[in-house]
């Protein structure tokens, strides 16, 4: 990891903006030594009034309108510092505002970019991807990027210049200090990057991997709860979540010990250089004084060096969260975002012509999908069957665009389904699955799927509602559509399921009708009301094409033509 590298992945806006940061961070280190040197006057004064009152006590002779004076004088020393020090407070406080904007503005930015970068990579980068490790990157490596790395960056450039400022002084002040002070920071600093620079870069990937392992199993365990209760899997489940709470704790601990060495061996450095300093100045005024601008400087050197030497550590630990924003610059630039696409005109045919499709890990050299060529016309109803395997769901998803052939084309109305208009193929295309996706929202919502709540069509939804045959359903909910269902539906039936799935292609008036054996999960007596309702549906909506997949020809009975693979 280099500061170059880090600078090419920030997108050109941001590179010009950080500028703006990185000279506020340099205006923040000036401010930070200004008020240091304002403490120097109050030294002097401190130093200089323990001598005049060991005098006053010694000849007793003192003149009351000197001390007067010499009062007012220190008086309005101390305001002034006081004064230097408020205001310098005030604009760090604004300046470290404006550098903590730019750096959770990044963090968004990287967070939606990944979300939606990963999300365009299509279906078949979903299904070779783990939902749990993109979810992690997306919300947390994404954070841990722009917090725990370019947050620390700009602190440790803002802690270096304010080292090299307080250094450059105590050099113009006194060489032998600035050695003094030199050699009580920097050589423990260089020791210790030497010695755990290769531990931190192991403890970070190894514990990002445990944690990764650990929301896999979380998520696993609630996601297959009643398979992971009636196996009793439970105690293997659990007995997998403390070695990984284990590992992460020891992780942990490794880290954060490696970060308070370099505190303790500082501190102990200057301790041991201001006693020898107090030793050797008891009885010279001058050394005291070089005693008190040490100690000033020291006591402020010591945050800065820890923050330096800490961050340094931190960057090296978090050097695993680069991968991800790395990943994201190699992905394509996408088409334009699925909102706003004008529909394409399905007036005629689809045409599947030739195509061939194998997936690219899959383990023998026989396509899924072989040359395969068939024409669906506007209205029709066609059913496809076939045994388990064949290539049904492929084929599906081949049609909606999800998966791109080797071979052949797609065409509606005669233009090949490609990238360009995806969107606009989605438009009038609904999609029913053999297991809906339900979200954790109303009933309404999932009817409208990806409207907002107050953008639905409570009409249009009750209509859909109906025509799924879920209308007596709604009725006896405590809030009618506006009840919420639970965790991926789990207060539906199985029925009830797939009906909401048909009123949301319902409600969304597709033109062109997708069902991916809808019916095969259900017990007879709800696949056959199921397969009624799409039966009453196709006789309602003659212009709308019904494409359906069944194992069961009887399900199929209403369709024109019947395909088997």
């Amino acid at each position: 990891m280099n500061l170059r590298e880090i600078v090419k992945l920030l997108p050109a806006r941001y590179r010009k903006r950080g500028v703006g940061v990185t000279v506020a961070v340099l205006i923040q280190a000036l401010l930070n030594f200004v008020g240091l040197a304002a403490l120097v006057p109050v030294l002097a004064l401190l130093l200089d009034s323990q001598g005049a009152n060991q005098h006053f006590v010694l000849s007793r002779m003192q003149d009351l309108t000197e001390i007067t004076e010499a009062n007012q004088f220190a008086v309005v020393v101390c305001l002034c510092v006081f004064c230097i020090i408020v205001i310098k407070n005030m604009l760090n406080v604004l300046l470290g505002e404006f550098q903590i904007k730019y750096v959770n503005s990044l963090y968004c930015y990287f967070s939606e970019k990944l979300y939606e970068s990963y999300f365009r990579q299509g279906l078949l980068f979903v299904k070779q991807s783990n939902t749990t490790s993109l979810s992690h990157k997306i919300n947390g490596v994404c954070y841990v990027f722009a917090q725990g790395i370019l947050s620390r960056i700009f602190s440790m450039t803002g802690d270096a210049v304010l080292f090299l400022l307080i250094w450059g002084a105590l050099l113009i002040y006194s060489l032998p200090l600035a050695l003094l002070t030199f050699f009580c920071f920097v050589p423990a600093g260089i020791l210790y990057y030497y010695i755990v620079k290769r531990n931190l870069v192991r403890y970070g990937k190894s514990e990002n991997e445990v944690r990764h392992n650990q929301m896999r199993l979380v998520a696993e365990t609630f996601r297959g709860y009643i398979d992971v209760r009636t196996s009793n899997a439970f105690a293997l489940f659990y007995s997998r979540f403390k070695k990984n709470i284990s590992q992460i704790s020891f992780y942990r601990e490794r880290t954060e010990r490696i970060l308070r060495i370099p505190n303790g061996i500082i501190e102990c450095t200057v301790a041991g250089v201001m006693i020898m300093i107090v030793l050797l100045s008891r009885e010279d005024a001058a050394m005291k004084f070089s005693l008190g601008i040490f100690a000033v400087a020291a006591l402020r050197l010591l945050p800065v060096v820890r923050n330096l030497i800490t961050g340094w550590a931190q960057l090296k630990n978090y050097a695993y969260a680069i991968d991800p924003i790395r990943e994201m610059q190699r992905f394509a630039p996408t088409p334009s975002a699925p909102n706003d696409v004008t529909p394409i005109h399905f007036n005629q045919k689809l045409e599947v012509d030739a195509v061939t499709f194998v997936f690219m890990d899959h383990d023998g050299r026989t396509p899924l999908i072989e040359n395969f060529s068939m024409t669906i016309s506007k209205g029709e109803r066609i059913g496809i069957k076939g045994a388990s395997g064949v290539g049904k769901t492929t084929l599906f998803n081949l049609l909606l665009g999800f998966f791109a052939p080797q071979k052949g084309v797609i065409t509606i109305d005669g233009i090949p389904l490609d990238d360009a208009n995806l969107s606009q193929w989605h438009a009038i295309a609904a999609y029913v699955p053999q297991d809906v996706f339900i979200m954790d929202g109303t009933l309404a919502e999932n009817v409208a799927f990806g409207c907002d709540s107050c953008g639905i069509d409570r009409e249009r939804a009750l209509t859909a509602l109906r025509q799924a045959s879920l209308l007596d359903f709604v009725d006896v909910l405590p809030d009618g559509m506006d009840t919420r269902v639970g965790e991926n539906g789990c207060s539906l039936s199985g029925g009830q399921r797939q009906r909401v799935g048909i009123a949301r292609a319902l409600y969304k008036q597709a033109e062109v009708l997708f069902f991916d054996e809808a019916t095969s999960s259900l017990d007879a007596q709800m696949e056959q009301e199921i397969t009624n309702t799409i039966r009453e549906l196709s006789s309602i909506y003659k212009e709308r094409t019904i494409i359906m997949i069944a194992h069961r020809e009887s399900s199929l009975d209403f369709c024109d033509r019947i395909i088997e693979m």
